[in-house]
């Protein structure tokens, strides 16, 4: 296989606009998440962090969260780019409750002028009063959580809109003035056909979001979509459907100006999602909230997701310290998490950037498995980048196998 030499790789940093191997004040600055644990009523797919909503709790959490913002010590080190919150539905909160936390934030850490804001919200909870505030408060883009708009689908997914409050919710979004909004969409769903699943894109891009999100159903341990697997494993779609149902949606979104720039994601050229993006490249982020996580100074940080007990250490403590575990990353473990991430992104891992970050070369490291991984066309080497072929993709879970370094 033809390889980039070290000479080569430092040329393209240069290029780039790295100059100094170890100056790491070029990479992008903090991104934050902010987690909202309330639904009107729990998914029976999901296994996220989330209750039913607890109008007695939640004026309660917000003021921890708010307490936990206000307390983190580096917030003056930092200016932030992109600020995410999800669950949850935060959109259940009411405009003085998010502004609150807002408040807490720019209290807390300067926000970059131009910084993605992103809201994640579910049709029919949003009102006229709460897209005014979010636009006041600078929040600038949203993602709906539409999922289906088969009314049959939504009813067995558990979640609480229809395909009227899909169409009424986005127009009013738009008439707002937003002009960055994306479509949560799952495939893979109980009794889905190919047809239906065809019939959905249509209407999706008919819609002609900046954004759209097209996941695959993973049913996930402990849900009730676990049990009505077992119970009924002929009604959902099978290996080669799903994966009919995905190409499908590559061939329709693409076709209708989307760039495929993240296995599950689709946008218009500029409209990539930067706050996902800190994920996949392995950026700095910190989480506020029940069971945020945070990747920081190469460790790993997860918050209490007891709720009784994260709201009682804000009434308890002058200093809330709601960190329930750390764990330090090795170079190995990083270099493992670098390679699982950024391969979900089309156009692959940067070899110019891998060796920025870690002072040694992907060949190096990968070698004799980069070597199979090519010869089995599951990957594949150009323009200095290593990603995934088409039949990469569709086995990925295999091909990410060949990066780990530590057992």
């Amino acid at each position: 296989m033809t390889r980039l030499t070290v000479v080569e790789i430092k040329l393209a940093l240069k290029e780039k606009g790295y100059t100094n191997m170890n100056d790491k004040s070029q990479k992008p600055k903090l991104s934050m998440y902010i987690h909202i644990p309330f639904c009107e009523r729990k998914c029976a797919y999901c296994d996220f962090l989330s209750f039913d909503y607890r109008d007695d709790k939640i004026d309660a959490y917000v003021e921890a969260l708010c307490k936990q913002i206000k307390t983190y010590e580096y917030g003056g080190q930092w200016q932030v780019s992109t600020i995410f919150f999800g669950g949850g539905t935060p959109s259940l909160l009411t405009p003085q409750q998010i502004t609150d936390i807002f408040k807490a934030i720019r209290e807390t850490i300067e926000v970059s002028k131009g910084a993605e804001i992103s809201m994640e919200c579910n049709p029919g909870t949003l009102t006229e009063e709460k897209i005014d505030v979010y636009r006041a408060l600078g929040i600038n883009r949203i993602s709906l959580g539409v999922q289906s708009i088969d009314v049959d689908q939504l009813k067995q997914l558990g979640r609480i809109h229809n395909d009227k409050n899909v169409f009424e919710q986005y127009d009013l979004i738009r008439e707002k003035g937003f002009t960055n909004i994306n479509l949560d969409i799952m495939y893979g769903l109980p009794k889905q056909t190919l047809d239906e699943w065809e019939k959905q894109l249509d209407v999706i891009t008919a819609l002609n979001p900046e954004h759209i999100s097209a996941y695959g159903l993973i049913v996930e341990e402990g849900t009730p979509y676990e049990r009505l697997y077992e119970k009924n494993p002929d009604i959902f779609p099978d290996e080669e459907l799903e994966l009919a149902m995905n190409w499908l949606a590559h061939k329709r979104l693409t076709k209708a100006g989307y760039v495929h720039y993240e296995i599950s994601n689709y946008a218009k050229p500029g409209y990539e999602c930067k706050h996902n993006e800190t994920y996949w490249r392995l950026i700095p982020y910190i989480g506020f909230g029940l069971g945020a996580s945070s990747y920081m100074h190469n460790k790993r940080f997860d918050m209490i997701d007891d709720l009784e007990a994260y709201i009682s250490m804000a009434n308890n403590t002058s200093d809330m310290v709601a960190v329930d575990s750390i764990v330090e990353s090795t170079i190995q473990k990083r270099m493992e998490e670098y390679m699982f991430l950024g391969l979900r992104l089309l156009e692959g891992i940067d070899e110019a950037d891998f060796l920025y970050t870690f002072n040694c070369s992907l060949t190096s490291v990968y070698d004799d498995n980069l070597d199979y991984l090519i010869k089995e066309s599951l990957i594949e080497r150009a323009d200095a980048h290593i990603r995934l072929t088409p039949r990469g993709i569709d086995i990925s879970n295999y091909v990410l196998s060949y990066f780990l370094l530590t057992t």
